[in-house]
Protein backbone atom coordinates (compact mmCIF):
# COMPACT_ATOMS: atom_id res chain seq x y z
CA UNK A 1 0.00 0.00 0.00
CA UNK A 2 1.48 3.33 -1.06
CA UNK A 3 -0.18 6.69 -0.75
CA UNK A 4 -3.54 5.09 -0.01
CA UNK A 5 -3.39 2.98 -3.15
CA UNK A 6 -3.13 -0.81 -3.19
CA UNK A 7 -0.68 -2.57 -5.48
CA UNK A 8 -1.28 -6.23 -6.28
CA UNK A 9 1.60 -8.41 -7.35
CA UNK A 10 0.72 -11.19 -9.79
CA UNK A 11 2.96 -14.24 -9.83
CA UNK A 12 2.69 -16.77 -12.61
CA UNK A 13 3.01 -17.24 -16.31
CA UNK A 14 2.24 -14.47 -18.81
CA UNK A 15 -1.04 -16.05 -19.93
CA UNK A 16 -2.25 -16.67 -16.38
CA UNK A 17 -1.20 -13.17 -15.24
CA UNK A 18 -3.01 -11.56 -18.19
CA UNK A 19 -6.19 -13.46 -17.38
CA UNK A 20 -5.88 -12.67 -13.69
CA UNK A 21 -5.43 -8.98 -14.45
CA UNK A 22 -8.54 -8.92 -16.68
CA UNK A 23 -10.66 -10.68 -14.06
CA UNK A 24 -9.29 -8.48 -11.30
CA UNK A 25 -10.20 -5.32 -13.22
CA UNK A 26 -13.70 -6.69 -13.77
CA UNK A 27 -14.12 -7.45 -10.06
CA UNK A 28 -12.83 -4.02 -9.07
CA UNK A 29 -15.16 -2.33 -11.56
CA UNK A 30 -18.20 -4.14 -10.14
CA UNK A 31 -17.08 -3.58 -6.56
CA UNK A 32 -16.73 0.15 -7.26
CA UNK A 33 -20.23 0.37 -8.71
CA UNK A 34 -21.63 -1.57 -5.77
CA UNK A 35 -19.88 0.75 -3.34
CA UNK A 36 -21.25 3.80 -5.15
CA UNK A 37 -24.74 2.30 -5.03
CA UNK A 38 -24.57 1.65 -1.29
CA UNK A 39 -23.18 5.13 -0.64
CA UNK A 40 -26.13 6.66 -2.51
CA UNK A 41 -28.51 4.29 -0.73
CA UNK A 42 -27.19 5.29 2.70
CA UNK A 43 -27.53 8.97 1.88
CA UNK A 44 -31.12 8.54 0.68
CA UNK A 45 -32.07 6.49 3.72
CA UNK A 46 -30.67 9.23 5.93
CA UNK A 47 -32.78 11.79 4.02
CA UNK A 48 -35.87 9.60 4.46
CA UNK A 49 -35.14 9.22 8.15
CA UNK A 50 -34.64 12.97 8.54
CA UNK A 51 -37.89 13.73 6.72
CA UNK A 52 -39.82 11.23 8.81
CA UNK A 53 -38.44 12.80 11.97
CA UNK A 54 -39.29 16.26 10.64
CA UNK A 55 -42.86 15.38 9.67
CA UNK A 56 -43.61 13.07 12.59
CA UNK A 57 -45.12 15.92 14.60
CA UNK A 58 -45.83 18.23 11.65
CA UNK A 59 -49.25 19.62 10.76
CA UNK A 60 -50.74 18.82 7.36
CA UNK A 61 -53.51 20.46 5.35
CA UNK A 62 -54.80 19.06 2.04
CA UNK A 63 -57.43 20.29 -0.34
CA UNK A 64 -58.61 19.72 -3.91
CA UNK A 65 -59.09 22.54 -6.35
CA UNK A 66 -60.20 22.99 -9.93
CA UNK A 67 -57.21 22.56 -12.23
CA UNK A 68 -57.97 25.94 -13.82
CA UNK A 69 -56.71 27.60 -10.63
CA UNK A 70 -53.33 25.84 -10.52
CA UNK A 71 -51.64 28.54 -12.58
CA UNK A 72 -52.84 31.19 -10.11
CA UNK A 73 -51.83 29.11 -7.09
CA UNK A 74 -48.33 28.45 -8.39
CA UNK A 75 -47.83 31.87 -9.93
CA UNK A 76 -45.45 32.93 -12.67
CA UNK A 77 -42.34 30.74 -12.45
CA UNK A 78 -43.59 29.51 -9.04
CA UNK A 79 -43.47 32.99 -7.50
CA UNK A 80 -46.76 32.77 -5.58
CA UNK A 81 -46.28 29.32 -4.08
CA UNK A 82 -42.69 30.17 -3.16
CA UNK A 83 -43.80 33.37 -1.44
CA UNK A 84 -46.39 31.48 0.61
CA UNK A 85 -43.81 28.84 1.59
CA UNK A 86 -41.38 31.50 2.77
CA UNK A 87 -43.99 33.62 4.54
CA UNK A 88 -45.49 30.78 6.57
CA UNK A 89 -42.45 28.45 6.66
CA UNK A 90 -44.27 25.50 5.09
CA UNK A 91 -43.68 23.02 2.29
CA UNK A 92 -46.27 22.85 -0.51
CA UNK A 93 -46.73 20.17 -3.15
CA UNK A 94 -49.21 20.03 -6.03
CA UNK A 95 -50.21 16.71 -7.59
CA UNK A 96 -52.60 15.68 -10.37
CA UNK A 97 -52.27 19.15 -11.89
CA UNK A 98 -53.16 17.79 -15.32
CA UNK A 99 -56.46 16.32 -14.11
CA UNK A 100 -59.78 18.08 -13.51
CA UNK A 101 -59.14 18.27 -9.77
CA UNK A 102 -55.62 18.92 -8.50
CA UNK A 103 -54.48 18.13 -4.97
CA UNK A 104 -52.54 20.62 -2.86
CA UNK A 105 -50.68 19.42 0.26
CA UNK A 106 -49.25 21.78 2.87
CA UNK A 107 -46.87 20.65 5.61
CA UNK A 108 -45.62 22.86 8.40
CA UNK A 109 -44.43 22.94 11.98
CA UNK A 110 -47.69 24.31 13.38
CA UNK A 111 -51.42 24.12 12.71
CA UNK A 112 -51.59 27.89 12.49
CA UNK A 113 -48.95 28.11 9.76
CA UNK A 114 -50.51 25.48 7.47
CA UNK A 115 -54.02 26.90 7.92
CA UNK A 116 -52.77 30.39 7.11
CA UNK A 117 -50.97 29.07 4.03
CA UNK A 118 -54.13 27.27 2.91
CA UNK A 119 -56.14 30.49 3.20
CA UNK A 120 -53.74 32.08 0.73
CA UNK A 121 -53.91 29.20 -1.76
CA UNK A 122 -57.35 27.57 -1.75
CA UNK A 123 -59.36 28.77 -4.75
CA UNK A 124 -62.96 27.60 -5.08
CA UNK A 125 -66.07 28.07 -7.20
CA UNK A 126 -69.28 28.70 -5.31
CA UNK A 127 -72.78 30.01 -5.93
CA UNK A 128 -75.09 32.32 -4.08
CA UNK A 129 -78.80 31.75 -4.65
CA UNK A 130 -80.78 34.98 -4.54
CA UNK A 131 -84.32 34.66 -3.08
CA UNK A 132 -87.03 34.43 -5.76
CA UNK A 133 -88.05 37.76 -7.17
CA UNK A 134 -85.07 39.62 -5.72
CA UNK A 135 -82.63 39.46 -8.66
CA UNK A 136 -83.86 42.68 -10.30
CA UNK A 137 -83.73 44.57 -7.01
CA UNK A 138 -80.28 43.24 -6.13
CA UNK A 139 -79.02 43.96 -9.64
CA UNK A 140 -79.94 47.64 -9.22
CA UNK A 141 -78.23 47.83 -5.81
CA UNK A 142 -75.11 45.73 -6.37
CA UNK A 143 -72.65 46.10 -9.21
CA UNK A 144 -71.00 42.69 -9.51
CA UNK A 145 -67.79 44.23 -10.85
CA UNK A 146 -67.59 46.30 -7.68
CA UNK A 147 -68.31 43.20 -5.59
CA UNK A 148 -65.50 41.34 -7.37
CA UNK A 149 -63.03 44.15 -6.68
CA UNK A 150 -64.11 44.78 -3.09
CA UNK A 151 -64.05 41.10 -2.12
CA UNK A 152 -60.92 40.48 -4.22
CA UNK A 153 -62.55 37.69 -6.22
CA UNK A 154 -61.07 36.07 -9.31
CA UNK A 155 -64.45 36.28 -11.07
CA UNK A 156 -68.07 37.09 -10.28
CA UNK A 157 -71.12 37.06 -12.58
CA UNK A 158 -74.78 36.16 -12.90
CA UNK A 159 -75.07 32.46 -13.78
CA UNK A 160 -77.16 31.13 -16.65
CA UNK A 161 -79.44 29.80 -13.93
CA UNK A 162 -82.02 32.26 -12.64
CA UNK A 163 -81.23 34.18 -9.45
CA UNK A 164 -77.73 32.67 -8.98
CA UNK A 165 -74.46 34.58 -8.58
CA UNK A 166 -71.37 32.55 -9.56
CA UNK A 167 -68.19 33.40 -7.63
CA UNK A 168 -64.60 32.23 -8.03
CA UNK A 169 -61.66 33.10 -5.81
CA UNK A 170 -59.92 32.30 -2.56
CA UNK A 171 -62.33 30.49 -0.24
CA UNK A 172 -62.14 33.24 2.38
CA UNK A 173 -62.85 35.93 -0.22
CA UNK A 174 -65.83 34.03 -1.64
CA UNK A 175 -67.18 33.79 1.90
CA UNK A 176 -66.76 37.56 2.29
CA UNK A 177 -68.65 38.17 -0.96
CA UNK A 178 -71.54 35.94 0.14
CA UNK A 179 -71.78 37.79 3.44
CA UNK A 180 -71.83 41.09 1.56
CA UNK A 181 -74.71 39.88 -0.65
CA UNK A 182 -76.62 38.65 2.38
CA UNK A 183 -76.14 42.02 4.04
CA UNK A 184 -77.50 43.83 0.99
CA UNK A 185 -80.57 41.59 0.99
CA UNK A 186 -81.23 42.31 4.66
CA UNK A 187 -82.09 45.85 3.60
CA UNK A 188 -84.44 44.83 0.78
CA UNK A 189 -87.63 45.31 2.80
CA UNK A 190 -86.33 48.63 4.13
CA UNK A 191 -85.72 49.87 0.58
CA UNK A 192 -89.18 48.72 -0.51
CA UNK A 193 -90.73 50.60 2.40
CA UNK A 194 -88.62 53.67 1.61
CA UNK A 195 -89.84 53.56 -1.98
CA UNK A 196 -93.44 53.37 -0.80
CA UNK A 197 -92.92 56.37 1.47
CA UNK A 198 -91.27 58.23 -1.39
CA UNK A 199 -94.23 57.51 -3.69
CA UNK A 200 -96.67 58.61 -1.01
CA UNK A 201 -94.81 61.87 -0.44
CA UNK A 202 -94.67 62.60 -4.17
CA UNK A 203 -98.41 61.98 -4.44
CA UNK A 204 -99.17 64.32 -1.55
CA UNK A 205 -96.93 67.00 -3.02
CA UNK A 206 -98.72 66.74 -6.33
CA UNK A 207 -102.10 66.97 -4.63
CA UNK A 208 -101.05 70.03 -2.64
CA UNK A 209 -99.29 71.79 -5.50
CA UNK A 210 -101.14 75.13 -5.98
CA UNK A 211 -100.52 75.14 -9.70
CA UNK A 212 -102.14 71.77 -10.09
CA UNK A 213 -105.02 72.97 -7.87
CA UNK A 214 -105.75 75.99 -10.03
CA UNK A 215 -105.34 73.99 -13.19
CA UNK A 216 -107.92 71.64 -11.80
CA UNK A 217 -110.35 74.47 -10.99
CA UNK A 218 -109.90 76.03 -14.38
CA UNK A 219 -110.80 72.80 -16.04
CA UNK A 220 -113.89 72.61 -13.83
CA UNK A 221 -115.19 75.97 -15.08
CA UNK A 222 -115.07 74.87 -18.63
Amino acid sequence: VRGGRVKILLIGGATENKRAKLLLELHLSHQLKMQQFYDRRDKRLKVIEARRAKYENASVEEFHTDARFIGIIIGKKGANIQAVQEQFEVEISVTNASEAQAKVRIVGASKESVVAARQNLEYITDQYSVPPGMQNWLDTIVNLDDLRRNADLYNCYWSDENDVVEMQGLARNVKDAKVMLETHLQYAEVYVEMERDEDSIRQQLRELDPSSYYRGKGKGKG
